[in-house]
C-alpha cells in the first residue's frame, strides 16, 4: 500500500466520523498514528529514509537594537572579586535592591544575574548553587499550608 493511499484512507475515515466524544477523538488519533507509522515503516524497509530534522540558524542582524546594554563594569560586579572568569562564582542578585522605578532592562539584568548565580559553582567541589542547600523545595499543600524542604 502506498503512502498516498494511506493518507486518502485516513482523510476519508476522519471526514466520515463525527467528533462528538472524547473516545471517538482518541480513536481517530490512534488510527491516524497507526497509518503514519505503517507508511514510515514501509518506506524504511524500501530504503527510503527521510530526514525530518534540519539544522537552522538564527542570524542576528547587524543593525539589531541594543536597547538595554550591559556594561563590562556592571557585568564584572556580578562576580565574586569583580573578576569575570569561566565557571566563576557569581553573587546573587539582591531582590531587595531592585529599583522601584524600573524598566524591562532592570528586570533583564536582574534575571540574567540570577541565572548565572544559580549555575555558578559553590565552595564545595563540583557542586552548583542550584544543587546546594541554598535551594529548597516546597511540599504539596496540606490543610492550606506548605512546608519548606531542605
Amino acid at each position: 500500500m502506498g503512502q498516498r493511499t494511506n493518507r486518502l484512507k485516513c482523510r476519508k475515515v476522519i471526514s466520515g466520523i463525527r467528533k462528538k466524544s472524547f473516545g471517538m477523538s482518541l480513536i481517530l488519533v490512534m488510527m491516524f498514528t497507526i497509518a503514519i507509522l505503517s507508511t514510515s515503516c514501509e518506506s524504511a524497509k524500501n530504503g527510503e529514509i527521510t530526514i525530518l530534522n534540519e539544522v537552522t540558524y538564527t542570524v542576528i542582524p547587524n543593525d539589531a537594537l541594543d536597547e538595554f546594554p550591559l556594561t563590562e563594569k556592571v557585568f564584572k560586579s556580578w562576580f565574586v572579586n569583580d573578576k569575570i572568569t569561566k565557571d566563576g562564582q557569581v553573587k546573587y542578585a539582591n531582590s531587595f535592591e531592585f529599583p522601584n522605578e524600573n524598566n524591562n532592562g532592570d528586570f533583564y539584568k536582574w534575571s540574567h544575574q540570577m541565572f548565572l548565580w544559580m549555575q555558578s559553582p559553590t565552595s564545595k567541589l563540583g557542586e552548583r548553587v542550584f544543587e546546594s542547600k541554598t535551594f529548597f523545595g516546597v511540599s504539596n499543600e496540606e490543610n492550606g499550608k506548605r512546608k519548606f524542604i531542605a
